[in-house]
């Protein structure tokens, strides 16, 4: 199995904790990675940084100094941060930051390869001579990065509630995707990150106090809003709801225009008010 060795950059205790339990513990690894301090590193194949950290950037400035033009990965709070196009937002580090490793060192086994494969001999035949002595393309154009577009999670045991929802995250651009009992949800949420769940508080099994308990207290889905819905609204069920963890309450039967004014709410302070970042991802603002 190949080696690497990343190098980590300001990367805090407990998210270098999490990066060294994935790389270590995942079924089916493809590549042995090797975790070292910035100060103790001898070579360096990957660099992880912590954009927002105090010294990160400086030490980030002397790995490449010493070690050359070696791809970078950086974590910051909302995955915007750094001058590679390696982001990874700190809520979804559990879930990208081994298929991240995974690509790039894919990536730099085929340059080794490339870079170690014979000359054309001189018995090539003449259309291979050819095309080697062919004039060097232009610049390669760079493709605009394309954002996948919002996603939500709609968790309720009532079918026609879920497909009511559907159809109204459809008209502002999100993509709903649907459980109908927590154990389904769990599942859904392991296998995809989203930007914003809602839960049904009456549920077969677990219900939603539980299921949100869960969601706000693992690092991946710590930061993901959360509205809970229920047909109870007493101040009892919203203070239930608060000491879950969840982001705010809608009342059944939905209303739409409540509906959609709770999720602009959410999303705008998830996105910290760059509306222009929620239109890239997908999302159309309603005259509500």
């Amino acid at each position: 199995m190949a080696g690497f060795v990343v190098v980590m950059c300001g990367v805090s205790g407990k998210d270098a904790r999490m990066v060294e339990i994935v790389v270590s513990r995942a079924p089916n690894l493809k590549y042995q990675y090797h975790l070292v301090q910035a100060s103790n590193a001898m070579q360096c194949d990957i660099i992880l940084v912590d954009a927002q950290a105090p010294t990160a950037m400086s030490e980030l400035v002397l790995l490449r100094q010493r070690f050359g033009d070696v791809t970078s990965v950086f974590i910051s709070d909302d995955g915007t941060h750094g001058d590679s196009s390696h982001r990874i937002a700190r809520r979804s580090l559990l879930l990208h930051i081994l298929r991240t490793l995974d690509s790039i060192s894919a990536s730099q086994m085929k340059g080794a390869v490339a870079a170690n494969a014979p000359e054309i001999p001189r018995s090539a035949p003449a259309n291979a001579v050819q095309e080697s002595q062919a004039a060097p393309a232009g610049p390669a154009i760079a493709e605009p990065r394309k954002l996948e577009p919002l996603a939500a999670l709609v968790v309720d045991d009532s079918l026609t509630v879920r497909t009511q929802l559907q159809g109204a995250l459809d008209r502002i651009g999100v993509k709903g995707a649907l459980a109908q009992d927590g154990e389904t949800a769990l599942e859904a949420i392991k296998l995809k990150r989203f930007d914003i769940i809602f839960l049904d508080v009456i549920m077969p099994g677990m219900d939603g106090y539980a299921l949100c308990r869960q969601i706000k207290s693992a690092p991946a889905t710590r930061a993901t809003p959360v509205v809970m819905l229920t047909s109870r609204s007493s101040p009892f069920d919203r203070a239930r709801g608060a000491l879950a963890g969840c982001d705010t309450y809608l009342t059944k039967p939905i209303d739409l225009k409540s509906f959609y004014r709770a999720i602009d709410k959410v999303l705008l302070k998830t996105f910290k008010d760059n509306r222009a970042l929620m239109t890239e991802r997908g999302y159309k603002l309603l005259a509500f």
